[in-house]
């Protein structure tokens, strides 16, 4: 099923080979799509925790937030030298009716991160990118949830959090 949702959608799952388990099929086959791109450029993907079993938010608004946060990632990930930091790391904490996701990843180049730059881009094609941070956003505001952008060095190198609270709706 997640595999044929996510073919509507237009994201192609050459090799389902799930690897990393979050409990959600769809949220699975998107990190693990992702883990193929990112594997080309000596990238790893990690994943810690788990979905609730009842989870009630819409695939295309976790499609939107996983796509988006890991194309980012990844984007900034490829840049940085350190081959021991070429990691991405996603953790999803579940507290009451909340489910906490948080992405993190090194980044290559110093840059201030300020939630208010949503939605522009440091790419020459500013008509084409800048929109991910956006529709990450926009989504997370259907679940009366926030977001939230860190920046933290650890090491010499630069990291950048992406934290995202999503109140699960349905629940009591």
């Amino acid at each position: 099923g997640a595999k044929e949702y996510l073919h509507e959608i237009g994201i192609e799952v050459i090799q389902l080979d799930i690897d990393i388990h979050t409990g959600n099929s769809i949220v699975d086959a998107i990190i693990n799509e992702k883990q193929q791109t990112a594997s080309m450029y000596h990238i790893t993907i990690k994943s810690d925790g788990l979905f609730p079993d009842a989870f009630h938010i819409k695939p295309v608004d976790l499609c939107t937030i996983f796509a988006n946060a890991l194309d980012n990632a990844i984007e900034a990930t490829k840049e940085v030298n350190s081959a021991k930091h070429r990691s991405i790391n996603i953790q999803i904490k579940t507290q009451g009716q909340y489910v906490f996701l948080i992405f993190e990843n090194p980044m290559a180049e110093t840059k201030q991160i300020r939630t208010s730059e949503i939605g522009k881009t440091s790419k020459e094609d500013t008509i084409n990118h800048g929109f991910g941070l956006l529709n990450i956003q926009n989504a997370v505001k259907k679940y009366n949830g926030d977001m939230e952008l860190i920046k933290k060095q650890e090491e010499a190198i630069d990291f950048f959090i992406l934290q995202i609270m999503l109140q699960n709706p349905f629940t009591s």
